[in-house]
Parts: C-alpha cells; sequence; structure tokens
C-alpha cells in the first residue's frame, strides 16, 4: 500500500502556514513562514544554514539578501511538494530559478530546469541562457546554446541581448569555429559592443578583438571599415593584408557550418564533383612538370551516393561542398578483392591544400572511415599513392560530415574504443582454413555474431585501414590446447611480435593488452598443436582501448 501522494498533499499544506513554523525568512520585505525540518532534509545549504554552526540556526528570522521573491516562493513550493510546472514561468522567472537552484544545490532541479531550458530557446532569449550557463559552469546548456546561435549566426549579432552579455560571453561567441558569421559582421559587432560598453571598466575588453579573424575579411572592408574605426594598428591591418594575398596554410583558421550527422557530400546537400579545366589554363612548367599556377577546376554534378567515383591518377577525385562546414569524418568504399593506398587532402579555397590522412605507405581495403580533429573544409581530394596506382581506382559510397563521438588518436590513427576485426568493417582472413571470415565477430552495436572456426598453422587477418590497436580477445576450443604466438605488421614484410604463449599450453578464451602500435596485419603463429590443421579460433576482436573482458564462468 503507497500513500506518498497523499504524504506530498500534506507536506504541501505547510507551504508557508505560521502553523508549526519555527523559521521565517525574509525576502525583499517579505515574510515567509517555513519549517526547518523539512529545508534541512531538502538540501545541504540550509542543513547547514538552520542546523549547523552558522549565527541563523539560532534565529528565528532569517533575512535572505539579493534573493528575488517569486523565484524563491517557487523553489519552496518544490521544496515541500517536489512538484513544479515550467510551461507558465517567463525567461526572467526560469533564470531566477536556475541561479537559486545551482546556489542552494538543487542539482536535480537545475537538470530539469536545462532539460526544459533547452526545449525553449530561442533567438529572442538564447544569449541570456548562454550567459547564465557560461557563470553557472553547466556544459550542456552551454552547448545547447551555442548550437543554436551557430545555426542563426547574423540574428545573434543583430539581438539586443548579445550587447549585454559579458567580456568572457562575447569571446567564447565569437571564437568559436562554428559560429560561422562574415567575419566583418563580427567585426562590426564587436564595435558596437565596444562602444555600448564603454563605461565598463574592464580591462580585458580589449581582447575581444583578438577573436577577429581579420584575414577572412575582404580588402576593401579592411582599407575602410576597419581601418577607420581606429581600433586596429596599422601593423596588425598589414598583417592581415599580406596574410590574404598570401595562401593560408592552416585552415583551421576558417570558420564552418555545422550540419550534425548529416552526409554534405551528396546532390542533396549540393555537393559537386570537380575536375580540372581543359582550356589551356593548367598548363605546366616543361622544366618538372608542375602547374605554373595553381590548377583551375570546374563544377560537374555529384553523383548519386552510391555510384562509383573514379579516382584520377593524375589529378585525382575532388568533392566540393555546398558552403565551408566543420567536418570530422570522411569516409568510402574501395573495391573488392584489392588493396589500394591513398591519401586525402582537404581545402577551404582549391588553392591551399592540408593533408588529413596519410595512408599512401599503407594497403587498405573496403570500408575506409576516417576521423580527424574537426575542422574547417569545403573541398576534399583523394589522391592515389604513385606506387599502388594501377589502372583506374574507384570508390563508392562516399561520405563527409560532423560526427560527434568520442576518438582518440595515437600517432595520428585512431584508437578504436570498439573492435574493428569486423567483416561488416571490412576487416578479411587473408590466411587461413575453414570459415574463412568466420573467426571474426561482429562489432558492440550489431548483433553479428562469429560464423564458426577459422584454423590454421598460420591465420592472418587484415584490417580495412590502420588502426592503433593495444588488446586482442579471442576464443581456442576447449577440449584442445596450443603454444603459439601473435603478431602485427603494416606491410606483411616487417613484423612486430605482440604475444608470446610459446611455453604455455593454452585453451579456451584469451584476452591480451599490449603497448599501442599501428597496426593492419595481425597473424597467429602455431608453435604446438595436438593435430596436423593447427590452431582453431573464432570471436576475434582487436581495438584501442577499454578492451573487453572474458565472458563470466568461460575464463581459463
Amino acid at each position: 500500500m503507497e500513500h506518498t501522494c497523499d504524504l506530498a498533499t500534506q507536506i504541501g499544506s505547510a507551504l508557508f502556514s505560521e502553523k508549526f513554523s519555527d523559521v521565517t525568512f525574509i525576502v525583499e520585505g517579505v515574510s515567509l513562514p517555513a519549517h526547518k525540518i523539512i529545508l534541512a532534509t531538502s538540501c545541504e545549504y540550509f542543513r547547514a544554514l538552520l542546523c549547523g554552526e552558522m549565527k541563523e540556526s539560532r534565529q528565528s528570522e532569517i533575512t535572505l539578501r539579493s534573493v528575488p521573491l517569486g523565484a524563491f516562493k517557487i523553489l519552496m513550493k518544490f521544496i515541500y511538494t517536489a512538484q513544479i510546472d515550467f510551461s507558465g514561468l517567463d525567461d526572467d522567472l526560469l533564470l531566477e530559478l536556475l541561479e537559486l537552484a545551482h546556489l542552494y544545490g538543487f542539482g536535480k532541479l537545475q537538470d530539469s530546469l536545462c532539460g526544459h531550458l533547452e526545449t525553449v530557446l530561442s533567438i529572442e532569449n538564447v544569449c541570456v541562457f548562454f550567459e547564465a550557463a557560461h557563470e553557472l559552469q553547466l556544459p550542456a546548456l552551454e552547448k545547447v546554446c551555442c548550437g543554436i546561435m551557430d545555426q542563426v549566426p547574423d540574428a545573434v549579432l543583430k539581438s539586443e541581448s548579445f550587447y549585454n552579455l559579458s567580456v568572457a560571453s562575447v569571446s567564447k561567441i565569437i571564437s568559436r569555429d562554428t559560429f560561422c558569421a562574415e567575419e566583418i559582421e563580427i567585426f562590426k559587432s564587436v564595435q558596437r559592443w565596444l562602444e555600448s560598453n564603454s563605461h565598463r571598466e574592464d580591462p580585458s575588453k580589449a581582447s575581444l578583438l583578438e577573436a577577429v579573424r581579420l584575414p577572412l575579411i575582404g580588402l576593401g572592408d579592411l582599407a575602410t571599415i576597419v581601418r577607420d574605426s581606429g581600433l586596429i594598428p596599422a601593423d596588425l591591418l598589414m598583417d592581415a593584408i599580406r596574410e590574404r594575398e598570401n595562401p593560408i596554410h592552416n585552415n583551421s583558421f576558417f570558420r564552418g557550418v555545422v550540419a550534425k550527422e548529416a552526409n554534405l557530400a551528396t546532390p542533396e546537400q549540393g555537393a559537386t564533383k570537380l575536375k580540372l579545366k581543359n582550356d589551356g589554363s593548367n598548363e605546366t612548367n616543361s622544366d618538372n612538370d608542375v602547374p605554373a599556377a595553381p590548377p583551375k577546376y570546374e563544377s560537374g554534378p555529384m553523383p548519386r551516393y552510391g555510384s562509383d567515383l573514379r579516382i584520377d591518377p593524375v589529378c585525382g577525385l575532388v568533392v566540393g561542398l555546398r558552403t565551408v562546414f566543420i567536418i570530422s569524418n570522411i569516409k568510402f568504399e574501395l573495391p573488392a578483392g584489392a588493396s589500394h593506398s591513398y591519401y586525402v587532402e582537404v581545402s577551404v579555397n582549391l588553392v591551399d591544400w592540408v593533408r588529413l590522412i596519410d595512408h599512401s605507405k599503407y594497403p587498405c581495403r573496403s570500408f575506409q572511415n576516417l576521423y580527424f580533429e574537426p575542422r574547417a573544409l569545403r573541398y576534399i581530394r583523394v589522391m592515389p599513392a604513385k606506387e599502388s596506382v594501377n589502372g583506374d581506382m574507384f570508390v563508392t559510397g562516399f561520405g563527409a560530415s560532423y560526427i560527434e563521438e568520442d576518438i582518440q588518436f595515437h600517432q595520428g590513427l585512431v584508437e578504436p574504443a570498439k573492435n574493428v576485426a569486423s567483416v561488416e568493417l571490412g576487416a578479411k582472413v587473408i590466411e587461413g582454413g575453414g570459415g574463412e571470415d568466420g573467426m571474426l565477430g561482429g562489432t558492440e552495436d550489431s548483433t553479428f555474431a562469429s560464423a564458426g572456426w577459422t584454423y590454421g598453422r598460420f591465420i592472418t587477418i587484415q584490417l580495412p585501414q590502420p588502426y592503433a590497436v593495444n588488446s586482442i580477445r579471442m576464443k581456442l576450443p576447449e577440449d584442445k590446447e596450443y603454444c603459439y604466438y601473435i603478431e602485427t605488421s603494416l606491410d606483411l614484410d616487417n613484423w612486430t611480435r605482440v604475444v608470446d604463449r610459446t611455453g604455455e599450453l593454452c585453451c579456451s578464451w584469451q584476452v591480451f593488452s599490449f603497448q599501442t602500435l599501428p597496426v593492419i596485419f595481425i597473424r597467429i603463429v602455431t608453435t604446438f598443436t595436438v593435430d596436423h590443421l593447427g590452431l582453431f579460433c573464432k570471436n576475434f576482436e582487436c581495438r584501442g582501448r577499454r578492451g573487453r573482458s572474458v565472458p563470466a564462468g568461460e575464463r581459463r
């Protein structure tokens, strides 16, 4: 039998009642009777205030200064009834309630408030709640506010609330690569903010100008609007002009639009496939066969997703996105049955290229899932390595997106938290008998299971691309014992032994950790077996961190 609703109603009836009251709060001159036992059990703040060693614990009346009456009454109702309806509260009350919940340590109320605010954020209130989230150190709410502002940066710069923000908040907003407004508009907004806040005695105000990326402003605006403002010293202006005239070798300097999870390299997203112009503008210098000027491209339609895309052996495959986006993942599939080496370069202007992925010395196969630190880019170029060019090379399933995922890197390679020795991801057994790829397990996100045993004195697995690996997990038969060792390689010629079980008999589950190193090939070499078929293995997995343990009851 449960009567919690009745209990909440009975306790709630004591709200602001003088009956049995043993303390009174004075808030904005208004007396609010309360009950110490109820408040002291609600949070640590009131427990210390009313029952601790503080002088207020001996007072029957306590004045709370700088506490808004409306928000405090709502908080008291929450304490007495454990209920609160946010829908009828305006932005000012929500903000005051959030600050009180943070001040008094009502964590669950604070979390609920943040969740509600995420549903009511708008261009009119996002700056105000961003400031609160920044000051109260609420990263989840701050992140959602940033996402809203990134969608409408021009509207944010025009809103009056922007000019009431603190220096720290303004700086954090405009410093982010994802705040993709025109740089001249950002400069003019900083100029207006400085004028509107000239009364503030804050020496850090001048630092706002450092967040403006002057080289991204057009020469005409630099020479007029920026120079005439008197805010930028002449030497910094000249530096900005020089950077504009010369290639900018750091693409991370640019801003870009964020479109989470969407594949932006599709015709529906406005992507194009580029090729070199065939009008004589790309003539090469006869002395060294290098173009006399940066190559010129022309845009063509981007084939639908899943189509074969040819990688030209000379100029590669060049894909143009609709605009400059923040990208953290590029993926495509290589032709089945063959290994290829390649590298990936990105650019914002088709002139200055940065090599993000260099697999020019690695044999890669099947699915290529390439992660890197988020960066602004518009153009992607996939180039075949010279030594791997053997006729035309094609890829399919091309994608470019921004993915929020906890990715760690080691020596430029992904250190995978999940199993990458998976058929689903493109791994393959290239040496071994029995069920061929049967020993390979699935990913943690799938229902794919190891199909059976693979056996042989030598079993070699090829991962689809190089990964930084430091753990292996596999299962041997329960009724057979083996001695063996495991080695890894990047080229099938040079091997590193990472596991040595040549001196002991092993069966059932095997789990190993070793120093993180780049891996494409993994080879299991049998040194002792009771029959001529060699070692039997299934459920093979490898990853770079947080390796899984042996299933309960199966450890040997």
